[in-house]
């Protein structure tokens, strides 16, 4: 198969890229051409930290920070601070359509992942993802039977191509599992009684048909879109909790299950 494997976001630490050489070893047969879109700084390793400096001051990137490992079919580096302003404008144009959960809800959030969070720092977060998905996807100007949606800290080197079928109506995503157990985390219903199920959204791919749909969710239209979606709303007792319109892996099972109705393929063997 012809593949293409997009990588946006940071970095994050210079080892992550090994485990991308792990993978096109893995799938040497497969002629695989990579697309990244990130930052002109490596980033922190886990997530941004309350502490804005410490990834701010991390080791700077440039276009030959992969070369021992492998070549990009194109790559791009992004201002941060660019972004950022970007990312500003959206927030201001879009915040309005965030319910509000109490300020302990973000409390015990930013404890466990060691950030400043709120409505707006979540819908930062959740823009800043999906533009750089699609962004990214718009790099590639050529067919290839298989999109990898990835990043460069998802461990991608056990996933074997060999294993997946490609046609127009299938993703392959990877479930959530409760802790010890190999099935799905409980999702979610909508008010209107659809059923959100929670995937994790680091790792997902298709058929290039499939794909092209599937990253215009990182579109400024179509978020604008779907925090707009008034039918988009849980349960009174799960929006208690934080709106799941800020839950990227519940946003983005909305967006292709039904919104543009995929077929599902969740299997433990996705790494």
């Amino acid at each position: 198969m012809r593949v293409a494997l997009l990588l946006p976001g940071f970095i994050r630490k210079l080892d992550n890229l090994k485990v991308i050489k792990r993978f096109i070893e893995l799938n040497k047969h497969h002629t695989i051409d990579i697309y990244s879109i990130t930052y002109e700084i490596l980033g922190q390793e886990y997530r941004e930290v309350k502490n804005e400096s410490s990834f701010l001051n991390s080791q700077k990137v440039d276009k030959n920070i992969a070369k021992k490992y492998f070549k990009f079919k194109k790559f791009k580096i992004e201002s941060y601070d660019k972004v950022n302003k970007e990312l500003d404008v959206f927030v201001q144009e879009n915040i309005q359509y965030i319910k509000k959960a109490s300020p302990s809800v973000w409390k015990e959030w930013g404890d466990r992942m060691n950030c400043n969070y709120d409505e707006s720092g979540a819908l930062r977060g959740q823009y800043a993802q999906w533009r750089g998905l699609y962004n990214t996807f718009r790099l590639i100007k050529e067919e290839y039977d298989c999109v990898i949606r990835s990043r460069y800290d998802t461990g991608i080197d056990h996933l074997n191509l060999d294993n997946y079928d490609m046609d127009d109506k299938t993703i392959y995503f990877k479930w959530k599992k409760t802790k010890n157990l190999h099935r799905a985390t409980p999702g979610l219903t909508l008010k209107d009684g659809r059923q959100i199920k929670i995937p994790f959204d680091s790792l997902w791919f298709g058929s290039h048909e499939v794909m092209n749909v599937a990253c215009q969710f990182g579109s400024k239209d179509v978020m604008t879109k779907i925090l707009k979606d008034k039918t988009y709303t849980a349960t009174a007792k799960q929006n208690e909790v934080k709106d799941i319109k800020l839950s990227n892996e519940a946003t983005l099972y909305y967006w292709l299950f039904h919104l543009n109705n995929f077929k599902e393929e969740m299997k433990d063997k996705v790494p």
